[in-house]
């Protein structure tokens, strides 16, 4: 839902795109390194790689940041495709 546009326009088209998440997994995502200490206000940077998976197709993958006891964010990957900005 679009919940307001530019002055300028009446309507606007918007790409949706929809991702079936069902069993087995497919393919590997791996994020190096595994582990990583932070303290607020300090940036970190990881490397997401991912094998097995079909160049053709789009994959949704997730993310968990936590503390070691429990998940405190997610975040969400996008594989594949011509990816989420293109259509």
């Amino acid at each position: 839902m679009q919940s307001s546009l530019p002055q300028s326009l009446t309507e606007q088209v918007v790409k949706a795109h929809l991702f079936l998440v069902g069993s087995p997994p497919t393919g590997n995502l791996t994020v190096t390194p595994k582990l990583r200490p932070v303290s607020p206000g300090q940036p970190r940077s990881f490397d997401v790689t991912w094998q097995g998976l079909d160049p053709a197709k789009r994959y949704l993958g997730m993310i968990e940041f936590g503390n070691g006891a429990a998940a405190r964010a997610w975040t969400t990957v996008v594989v594949g495709g011509r990816g989420p900005c293109c259509g």
